[in-house]
């Protein structure tokens, strides 16, 4: 199901098979979370562990 709470889109998933196919198969495409006002300010621009976006950067800094 998807859903839009203003500008932010939410999949809820409601069955076993479609949660371990988005898990499995599309898990890039779920892996970032959204840039919020609060998260540019306490987060150094988004540049943390937490709310960087997936890709070499986020490698890196889960390395650390």
């Amino acid at each position: 199901m998807h859903l839009r709470f203003g500008f932010v889109d939410v999949v809820a998933v409601t069955s076993a098979s479609v949660a371990a196919q988005i898990i499995k198969v599309h898990d890039v495409n779920f892996a970032s979370r959204p840039p919020t006002s609060g998260a540019k300010h306490m987060a150094y621009n988004y540049h943390d562990l937490v709310f960087a976006s997936y890709g070499p950067r986020w490698r890196m800094l889960l390395k650390l």
